[in-house]
């Protein structure tokens, strides 16, 4: 699944991959989530600057090291980290 959001809340999935852009922080992980594989939004075509602005999504990345860290670090509730693999 990829997906662009303003949050992105996962749960109770298993065996699923997420490609995901967020602005507001880490993707939420929550219910009985296992072999979960989180990734970078892998989506791209000539009007997804635009769609992304009119949903009013932040596509400008002030600080980069800051979303590296959102991703590789999704909020866990009450998921075990080593069912999660960050790529």
């Amino acid at each position: 699944m990829t997906v662009a959001a303003g949050v992105v809340r996962v749960g109770n999935c298993v065996d699923c991959s997420i490609n995901t852009y967020t602005h507001f922080g880490a993707p939420i992980i929550y219910g009985d989530t296992r072999n979960l594989s989180l990734a970078p939004h892998n989506a791209g075509y000539p009007e997804l600057s635009e769609i992304l602005t009119k949903s009013g999504i932040n596509i400008s990345v002030s600080d980069l090291s800051v979303r590296q860290q959102y991703f590789s670090n999704p909020s866990l509730m009450h998921v075990a980290k080593q069912s999660i693999n960050m790529q």
